[in-house]
């Protein structure tokens, strides 16, 4: 019998490819962060997506390299991923305490909230992303017999068409306040699709409502690191589409009290150092935004 090759197959049968290629690379920060003795998170399935790049005969396209996660040239994101993770997790337990029982993930890529945060009893966590992303993780949850903390509710959308009526065919309540989350997801869209993307989730927002994004300046993406991180994703079909420079302003527009997360304060609270992207020599002209929202 003659044995199988174990040469990488042609790129094409990977599983994943453009945006879903991104979402790979978060995990694999996610997964530097949670093997630190002071990790700030534990999210102990982010090695399970990983692993069939390892197991696989199927080969991701030429120049993504989720190992070294983001590029190399920009050594401050590692530090703002893990931040930035667990603000989201403060702010969605947050919400939870205070009677919060419907959670919405806009592009969850391979998010494991449900899967690792203690949700109260009654919680529903709907996450939205493509239909190839979400295949990608039911079948890796499944090999790992995860078991989600809440009731989780995938939800295969693309976020720059019409996803609302799909959402709410999966269950969601409009009558009911909800927490947001636009993690990593803004940049990938065009400022038309922002704004629409915005427009929809006020539309879905009932008072007591809350939303967490990030979003970077014109300035920032003018920035070398920037230059050189977008020409990394150029080559698996990515592209970053938009920047805001006052979101503040920009989500008043759409119903929301927003304010910035003091990043510097947040660190020093959680005994880590601010990442060089986030460094008080760039605030000035170059901003990456985190920033929380309420109706």
């Amino acid at each position: 019998m003659t044995e199988p090759s174990h040469q990488p197959r042609d790129h094409q049968d990977f599983p994943l490819s453009g945006a879903g290629l991104t979402a790979l690379s978060i995990a694999a920060e996610r997964n530097l962060e949670s093997r630190r003795p002071d990790r700030l998170f534990d999210d102990h399935l982010a090695a399970a997506f990983l692993a069939p790049l390892d197991a696989s005969r199927a080969a991701p396209p030429a120049g993504f390299r989720p190992r070294r996660s983001l590029g190399a040239r920009w050594s401050g994101m590692h530090g703002f991923i893990g931040l930035r993770t667990r603000l989201f997790d403060d702010e969605l337990l947050a919400a939870a305490r205070v009677g919060g029982r419907q959670m919405v993930l806009l592009g969850a890529g391979l998010d494991t909230r449900a899967f690792r945060l203690p949700w109260p009893a009654g919680v529903r966590v709907f996450e939205l992303d493509r239909q190839d992303v979400l295949r990608y993780k039911a079948e890796v949850l499944a090999r790992a017999r995860a078991r989600a903390r809440c009731h989780r509710v995938p939800v295969p959308v693309d976020l720059a068409d019409e996803w609302a009526a799909a959402l709410c065919s999966a269950g969601f309540d409009p009558t009911l306040p909800t927490v947001w989350v636009a993690e990593g997801l803004l940049l990938y869209l065009g400022r038309a699709d922002c704004d629409g993307l915005l427009a929809r989730v006020g539309a879905l927002s009932q008072p007591g409502s809350r939303l967490v994004l990030d979003h970077v300046n014109a300035a920032m993406m003018q920035t070398e690191e920037f230059a050189h991180m977008a020409h990394e994703l150029a080559r698996v079909g990515v592209a970053w589409r938009s920047s805001i420079d006052d979101p503040l302003q920009w989500l008043a527009g759409f119903g929301w009290q927003a304010t910035l997360v003091d990043v510097e304060s947040y660190a020093a609270g959680l005994g880590r150092p601010v990442p060089p992207v986030l460094a008080a020599d760039q605030r000035l002209a170059q901003r990456l935004w985190l920033v929380s929202a309420r109706r």
